[in-house]
């Protein structure tokens, strides 16, 4: 073999051994974006596949945010790939506050307690013996679908209602039957958090 050959041999491996190591050599980054270490830094200083622009789901795009260089930026309380999922945040606690029963006012204690079902939490109100499960139907606002509550020497008390809980406050109107009387009260409480 001549030196030419060899010096060609040669020439070609170092390239080769080179493009080899540059983890940018087959990375393309668009609309300004620069390769660094193999990954696209995009012009707003994030690391994004190729700094391509809104390139979210075109069956399936963000239900509860906004699509930015291919991601979805999901609003408040939701989350997921597609932003499709409530974070129902843990509202666990003793909230003190107002009840208002047919012109009858009292104040007093409400726990909230969680369930394994983050959608779903539980309400007592102690001063009554009364406990009923209540759903998330958005990030703040729940219902009561109707349920017994309470069974106290055969009398039954069925309850079922809605409100909202955020920041601490609980507010909800509940609609109680005990042996076919009714009574609406509604119920306005802050988390005790001592």
């Amino acid at each position: 073999m001549s030196n030419a050959w060899m010096r060609l041999l040669f020439a070609v491996f170092v390239v080769l051994f080179f493009i080899g190591c540059d983890q940018c050599a087959r990375v393309k980054c668009l609309n300004g974006g620069t390769c660094y270490n193999g990954v696209c830094v995009c012009e707003d200083g994030y690391a994004r596949p190729s700094c391509l622009k809104d390139t979210c789901f075109q069956v399936s795009p963000c239900k509860h945010g906004n699509c930015e260089y291919g991601y979805c930026i999901c609003d408040e309380n939701w989350i997921g790939e597609k932003c499709d999922s409530l974070d129902y945040v843990d509202h666990s606690g003793d909230y003190f506050g107002g009840f208002i029963c047919d012109g009858y006012q009292t104040l007093s204690f409400v726990g909230v307690d969680k369930t394994s079902d983050r959608r779903r939490f539980q309400i007592r109100e102690n001063e009554f013996n009364i406990v009923y499960n209540a759903i998330f139907q958005g990030p703040h606002n729940f219902t009561v679908d109707s349920q017994l509550a309470r069974d106290y020497n055969g009398i039954k008390t069925y309850v079922h209602g809605s409100g909202s809980i955020k920041d601490k406050e609980l507010e909800m109107e509940i609609y109680y039957t005990t042996d076919g009387d009714s009574d609406v009260c509604m119920f306005d409480g802050k988390r005790n958090d001592l």
